[in-house]
């Protein structure tokens, strides 16, 4: 919380490897490796559960409210409609058959 609140409230320049320290930026690569880390990523991302990556996305959004209750409610009521959807079927699927996922929400 310290942390959080001083680099909130004095708001100081980071660099690149500082900002890493502080869990601001999940990586950092030189000027000329960017964009080949970019593309990894977005690739990553495309040929996942588009279905998961939105409900992960609202959990952890969700998770941060100051009631630990409310959140875990919220929490069950999301993974009992997520695991419902046509990407939580090909998952199940793919693990149980040993093979690659195929999810139907990613883009290729």
């Amino acid at each position: 919380m310290h942390r959080a609140l001083y680099l909130t409230l004095l708001n100081p320049l980071l660099t690149a490897e500082e900002a890493k320290a502080a869990g601001l930026v999940a990586e950092v690569h030189p000027d000329n490796e960017l964009m080949a880390a970019v593309d990894r990523v977005v690739d990553v991302l495309l040929t996942g559960s588009r279905s998961a990556q939105v409900v992960a996305k609202r959990l952890l959004r969700m998770t941060a409210t100051p009631a630990p209750a409310e959140a875990m409610r919220r929490e069950a009521l999301t993974i009992r409609a997520a695991v419902s959807t046509p990407d939580a079927k090909e998952g199940i699927e793919a693990f149980l058959d040993k093979r690659g996922p195929a999810f139907p929400s990613a883009t290729d």
